[in-house]
């Protein structure tokens, strides 16, 4: 039992374990077969038929999911892609595949109306696969794309019918709901929508419907139905319009114009005129007499219309009746044919009957009765004879169809040699066209009783019977014919009231359009018609008179005009006058391919910005093609065959689209020619130039060039004047417009505000002149920004500034400044300068020498306070009065470095008092108050020396000059030469060019003692305002000493010319009298460094320097 239950454990065991291995092993197969199987990709496209062959159907790659599984997958194939046509068939031959992007395109103009398989389907479709692998030779990576583009039929073709025109016979006797098929248009438009969709008729009266019915093809089985019965004898012949429509959006349409002639049927039987004809005869009759004649009409036409005559075979005594009378079939006339026997009481009573001709003849629906009574000739009938008066020969009579009633046709003469009643004669006419008028026992003359048309009757036969008033009757006839004479009383009739001809535009001269026919229905010249073009269209049409041809005269342009409507004329030959038929023609041009699309502009110019997206619309070209059908349309496209990097694509609908990114800082403006080629045979193109400009889009930052890294520092003179440019910031942006135009500014580093940077551009100045004791260093941090409107970008940069510390003059810490970035103009302004110079010195000496000459013959005396270069005053010798003069000391002769020689004109007197000196800069300490010319004060306690000559040196006493500002006075001294007034040394630190160099230490300044008695002139009368302030209007910034020294001339034009100048010159001086003539000194100031700065700081509180 054990072993048993054990055996039962193991085998459970087992058939448990085998379970799950299956299971395990079903997963693992279901596992590798999801792996190898392939994902099915698919993707449809849609394409419209007739666009130009290379039209972009699709991309195969944007198959759903495909780009992402190989992204996932196979990663290193990404890149490596290529695409394939899996198999060969005739769809390569419509497609063309792009096998590095996997782009489909046209290869051919697709019409899907001549693809079978589209014309049998609903959908017009193509499928086919393209394998997708990679370029890659160690890949393995392949699938295959399931493709599907579905043709888009366009509703491009109009029903159409074999035939404009078709001749439809219905005969009369069609009953109500008689049906007659007719072709049935096609449409050669592919889908359903766009196939012909229903009929349409246009029938006058209603007289005829449609029965259309569809087959199982989708072809239509067209037929016209009669609609109510059909009477020709009432209308023979109708004209309808049968109209085909499609489903297109707008529907086209398609017409076909249907002449339907009724066809006669013989269902009118012939009726005689009269039921009864009562007539006597005498029994010697002549044979072959025609004695009657009967007269019936049917209304019918051609055979069914004709009647023919016979006695009535039913008649009793039939047999007799023929042998003794006979009838005319044709004309109805009865005749004697055999010999007639007088018998009392008898009456030949004859039965006539009438047919038509038709396929099954009618018989008349009455019968014609005669009853003929024979005469014996003992009572002797009248005799009738007949005169002819215009005979045609035999017994035929000419009478005109517009002769008027009663005119006369003929005589009739009767006789009737009887007496009484037997010899009364009364006469009648058997043809109710004709009668007989009495002329008074000369018989009768027969007249037109009514109208007469020979186009109905052109011979009638008269019977004139007349009969005795015996008993009985006895009567005699006498015939003969009458011919009615056409005249011209029938105008041509055309067969058509309008002609509809075509014929191509820009067709050949004599080319024959169509052909007119018209009929006369009179005779002779009457009926003979000649066709002609009404005059005013002549000059285009032409027409054969004989024959109806319709012919060109000129070449027709149908997009000056599409249809030309005239009217022709059928005139015809007869006498008196021609009578005209008329009808309309109208000629419809037809189109050829006469024309190429046009460009409504010769240059199409469109904007984009850059950076735009792909598949952006740039612009829309549009042009006109004035043809009209396929010849009008017409698709646009690149005119010249461009790379794949082109960037513009251009549709066949005139979309002008950007497929990838612009940059205009590559490229900004693009030209390139589009086409437009219409759709007819053979095609025509015309060509546009496109101009593209590329936007800018603020997208560059600007870009500096100076302050960079290793060139971001300058050094400048701290004595540099204001506004001088010191550096200019260089930099450019690479966008266009305002997105190129910057602004420079200083984001820190000025918090003293020393510095200005001009905004606009760049240039780096002073604001003020900045002291320092050492070289100093300042960094500047600039901003650089574009204008940009919707964004700025913007850059920085560093900028060093050492203000350097030099004792020299103010030019020289400029100078490397100079020669660092201007090397070419300094050399130039040295050049200049050399030559100047060389010639200034001349006219020095010149004039030194001149100088010289003239101071032998003078003697000047000085006096004034001398500070530096200190005015003195001089007395004169010739009426004590004193001089503004210049003390000159020839301890300073070695310290000159510049002369400038300067002359005092006696504009009165010839002989001028010239005066040399050299010209120098002082300047005080403005601690010392006590020092200072303070608004005209001068250092007290001078003593006056006169000179004799110029160049002596008074080494006993120094005229000086005492200026008290209570009084106003100005007074003169000796002070001896130890006792000098001192002043203190500048703190400017760069040594100023004086002129006698040296810095200001060296320029001793005397004590002043003794006082000059008695008191002068006030010093500020001879002195202006403007020179006692020092201030020059102008250059009052500029580094140039030149600039800083007013003009030396004393020419007052020049003065006056040279008011605005930098250099001004003041009348200083006192006039002396010499004899009777007055001599008058000028002294002339320069502005020197020192001034400008003390006029900077102070600008009330300032020490002059005079020269």
């Amino acid at each position: 039992m054990g072993i048993r239950t054990l055996q039962l454990n193991i085998f459970s065991k087992l058939k448990m374990e085998s379970w799950t291995f299956h299971i395990l092993l079903m997963i693992i197969i279901s596992i590798f077969t999801n792996l190898s199987k392939g994902q099915d990709y698919q993707v449809t496209f849609q394409v419209e038929e007739e666009l130009p062959s290379g039209t972009f159907v699709g991309n195969v790659s944007s198959a759903s999911k495909f780009l992402d599984d190989v992204q996932a997958s196979f990663p290193e194939d990404y890149g490596n892609l290529r695409y394939s046509f899996l198999t060969k068939s005739s769809v390569q031959s419509i497609f063309s595949l792009n096998d590095k992007t996997g782009f489909l395109f046209t290869s051919v103009v697709i019409d899907s109306d001549t693809i079978p398989t589209c014309r049998v389907s609903t959908d017009c479709e193509f499928i086919f696969d393209i394998a997708a692998q990679s370029a890659r030779a160690q890949s393995s990576f392949f699938e295959i794309i399931t493709i599907k583009v579905a043709i888009i039929d366009k509703n491009d073709n109009a029903p159409t019918f074999a035939r404009d025109t078709i001749t439809l016979t219905v005969p009369e006797s069609s009953a109500n709901g008689s049906s007659f098929p007719i072709e049935s248009a096609v449409d050669k438009d592919s889908r359903a929508d766009n196939s012909i969709k229903n009929y349409e008729i246009i029938s006058p009266d209603n007289i005829f419907r449609l029965d259309v019915d569809q087959k199982l093809d989708g072809s239509f089985a067209v037929k016209i139905v009669v609609n109510t019965e059909l009477d020709r004898e009432t209308n023979d012949f109708y004209q309808v319009t049968v109209i085909a429509k499609d489903g297109g959006k707008p529907p086209r349409t398609g017409a076909m114009k249907i002449n339907i002639t009724i066809t006669d049927i013989n269902d009118n039987p012939p009726v005689f005129e009269k039921d009864s004809y009562n007539i006597s005869v005498m029994e010697d009759v002549l044979i072959g007499t025609s004695i009657l004649q009967v007269k019936a009409t049917d209304k019918d036409i051609g055979p069914n219309g004709e009647i023919t005559y016979q006695l009535s075979p039913h008649q009793m005594e039939l047999s007799t009746i023929k042998e003794k009378f006979a009838i005319n079939e044709k004309t109805g006339v009865l005749s004697v044919i055999g010999q007639l026997l007088y018998e009392e009481g008898k009456t030949y009573k004859l039965i006539v009957e009438a047919l038509d001709k038709g396929e099954r003849p009618l018989l008349s629906l009455n019968q014609a009765v005669i009853n003929i009574v024979v005469n014996d000739t003992g009572n002797n009938p009248p005799i009738v004879m007949i005169n002819l008066v215009s005979s045609a020969g035999g017994h035929v009579v000419n009478v005109s169809e517009l002769a008027t009633i009663n005119q006369f046709v003929a005589h009739i003469q009767v006789e009737d040699t009887d007496t009484g009643e037997n010899g009364e004669v009364a006469c009648e006419v058997s043809n109710p066209k004709f009668g007989l008028q009495s002329l008074s026992g000369k018989g009768y003359k027969v007249v037109v009783r009514d109208s007469l048309d020979r186009e109905t009757f052109e011979m009638h036969n008269v019977v004139v019977t007349c009969h005795d008033y015996g008993n009985p009757f006895l009567s005699s006839s006498a015939s003969f014919l009458v011919r009615v004479t056409d005249e011209n009383d029938n105008p041509p009739v055309f067969s058509q009231s309008i002609y509809l001809e075509g014929i191509d535009e820009e067709n050949r001269i004599d080319e024959i359009i169509g052909r007119v026919y018209a009929t006369d229905k009179d005779t002779g010249q009457n009926g003979l018609v000649q066709y002609y073009v009404a005059e005013e269209f002549k000059s285009m049409f032409q027409m054969n008179p004989q024959t109806g041809i319709l012919t060109a005269n000129a070449r027709f342009d149908r997009e000056v005009t599409s249809n030309i409507t005239f009217k022709v004329l059928a005139i015809d030959q007869g006498t008196p006058s021609q009578l005209t038929g008329m009808s309309t023609v109208v000629i419809t041009l037809n189109d050829i391919n006469d024309n190429p699309p046009r460009f409504t502009k010769e240059l199409f110019e469109f904007s984009i910005m850059e950076n735009n997206l792909p598949d952006t619309l740039v612009g829309q070209l549009t042009a006109k093609d004035i043809d009209e059908g396929r010849n009008a349309q017409f698709a646009f496209n690149l005119a010249n065959k461009t790379s794949s990097f082109f960037p513009f694509v251009v549709f066949w609908d005139g979309r002008v689209k950007c497929n990838s990114a612009l940059d205009r800082e590559v490229k900004s403006e693009y030209f390139f020619t589009a086409v437009a080629t219409d759709q007819g045979t053979p095609s025509r193109s015309s060509f546009t130039n496109i101009h593209v400009k590329v936007l800018d889009e603020n997208d560059m930052e600007p870009h500096i060039t100076f302050p960079v890294q290793g060139n971001n520092t300058i050094s400048v003179p701290h004595l540099l004047s204001i506004r001088t440019v010191i550096a200019t910031i260089e930099a450019h942006d690479d966008d266009d417009g305002i997105n190129q135009e910057l602004t420079y500014l200083i984001s820190s580093g000025n918090e003293n505000g020393i510095f200005y940077l001009n905004p606009s551009n760049g240039e780096l100045s002073m604001t003020m002149v900045y002291p320092v004791e050492k070289d100093e260093l300042f960094t500047l941090f600039i901003l650089v920004h574009d204008n940009g409107i919707e964004k700025q970008h913007s850059v920085k940069t560093e900028l060093n500034i050492i203000i350097k510390y030099s004792n020299a003059s103010a030019l020289a810490p400029f100078q490397d400044y100079i020669k660092g970035s201007y090397v070419g103009i300094v050399v130039a302004v040295i050049t200049v300068t050399t030559l100047l110079s060389t010639a200034i010195i001349v006219v020095i000496c010149v004039i030194r020498r001149f100088d010289q000459h003239q101071q032998k013959h003078q003697q000047i005396e000085m006096e004034g306070c001398q500070q530096n270069n200190m005015v003195d005053l001089i007395e004169d010798k010739t009426n004590g009065l004193p001089i503004l003069s210049q003390s000159y000391d020839k301890a300073d002769l070695p310290k000159k470095k510049k002369e400038v020689s300067f002359s005092f004109d006696d504009e009165m007197d010839s002989n001028d008092h010239e005066l040399s000196f050299s010209t120098t800069s002082a300047f005080e300490d403005q601690k010392q108050k006590e020092s200072q010319y303070h608004h005209g004060d001068v250092c007290p306690n001078r003593q006056i020396v006169p000179l004799k000559s110029f160049g002596s040196h008074q080494s006993l006493q120094t005229p000086i000059t005492t200026w008290n500002p209570k009084t106003h006075e100005l007074k003169t001294s000796l002070a001896l030469p130890s006792e000098d007034c001192h002043s203190d040394t500048s703190r400017e630190t760069v040594t100023s060019d004086s002129g006698r160099g040296g810095s200001d230490d060296d320029l001793p300044i005397s004590s002043c003692k003794d006082h000059l008695k008695g008191p002068i002139k006030k010093l500020e009368d001879f002195i202006p305002k403007s020179y006692r302030r020092g201030i020059s209007p102008k250059k009052v910034h500029s580094l140039s000493l030149e600039d800083r020294t007013f003009n030396n001339s004393g020419d007052k034009s020049d003065n006056k010319n040279n008011n605005n100048s930098c250099r001004q010159s003041y009348p200083v001086a006192i006039s002396s009298n010499h004899g009777n003539k007055k001599s008058t000194f000028k002294v002339w100031q320069p502005l020197t460094d020192r001034k400008v700065c003390d006029k900077a700081a102070s600008p009330e509180i300032w020490s002059p320097s005079f020269v």
